[in-house]
Formats: C-alpha cells, structure tokens, sequence
C-alpha cells in the first residue's frame, strides 16, 4: 500500500507543479502576460479608490505629518487612486514616478528589461537615486516647501 501512496503524491505533485508553471508563465511573459497585469492593476486601482471615496484617510505619509516636509513618495495613494478612477492625467500631477513603476510593472513581460541587467550596479543605483532625488524636488515644490 505504501508505494502506491507515494506513486500518487509523485503525480500529484507533478501536477501541481506544471499548473504552477503555466500561471508562472503567463504572469511573466507576453501580451497576454502585459493584459493580464493591466487589468489586475486596474481593478486593484479602482478597488482602492472606491474603498479611498468612503473613508479618506487624509495624509498618511510620517514625514510629512511630523515635519510638513513631503517624502519622494508623497502622493503616491493619490495617484493609484486617480488610476483607479481612470484620471491618468491628475495621477501624473500628483506623483508621476507611481505612473512610471506601474507602466514598468504592466510592461515588464515584453522583455524589455533584459537591458537593464546589462548596466553595471553603480550606473543603476545612480538611475535609481536620481529618480528618487528628481521625485522629492518634484513634491517638495508641488506642495510648496521650496520655490
């Protein structure tokens, strides 16, 4: 009886592991892949703003409740929630570098990607940091702190 026990957890989880793979795959590449992400997001978004509608929360950023100085990422609830509500053009006012990573994250099965893992780690992380510094300077200003 043994045998027959382990022969079927064998199978079972061959099965299990090729249906993991099929959902891997199709999350990760192609059109279908990029439609599949969009719509997840979109819906999420619009989730997001409707739960946003009932109950706002107000400012929920800790840097900028406790000094008034916003962080990089100040606006970012605002700008899902304008996805969400399908104002692509109010959510690049409010913070366009969450736009940016959520057309990244819709577009990444495409593949275009693979040349970022060509750049070496010191060019990427000075992307990365000029992105975060281009982002504060943006919000410090939308929101009045400087200039």
């Amino acid at each position: 009886m043994q045998p027959a026990f382990s022969a079927y957890q064998q199978v079972s989880g061959a099965v299990r592991r090729a249906a993991a793979e099929r959902v891997s795959r199709v999350w990760r590449e192609g059109t279908e892949a990029v439609l599949i992400r969009a719509t997840v997001l979109f819906a999420l978004g619009a989730v997001a703003a409707r739960l946003h509608a009932v109950h706002d929360p107000g400012v929920v950023c800790p840097l900028r409740l406790l000094t008034g100085i916003p962080c990089p990422f100040c606006g970012s609830t605002s700008a899902v929630m304008d996805l969400g509500s399908g104002d692509l053009d109010a959510a690049v006012r409010v913070q366009p570098m969450t736009v940016l990573a959520a057309g990244v994250l819709v577009t990444t099965p495409t593949g275009w990607y693979r040349r970022w893992a060509y750049l070496s780690h010191r060019y990427r992380g000075a992307l990365l940091l000029s992105a975060v510094a281009m982002s504060w300077i943006y919000q410090m200003v939308r929101l009045g702190v400087i200039g």
